[in-house]
């Protein structure tokens, strides 16, 4: 929660510039509905991806989980 304050405080001082947030979780946690893909989403280091909860019919692609 802290770090969360701590962004907020920063956006706050400083809107005009650009902040990330990252999560970091462990193991398997997140799960990501179905798959284009039967083997499953493959990622490789620097990849970029879009988290959504919106529409759990779209299936799960390396662009938008």
């Amino acid at each position: 929660m802290i770090m969360i304050k701590k962004f907020n405080e920063a956006k706050r001082l400083r809107p005009y510039k650009t902040c990330a947030l990252m999560l970091d979780i462990k193991g398997r946690e997140i799960r990501s509905g179905k798959c284009k893909n039967p083997e499953g989403i493959m990622f490789k280091a620097g990849d970029v991806f879009e988290m959504r909860c919106d529409d759990i019919n779209i299936p799960s692609t390396t662009k938008v989980i």
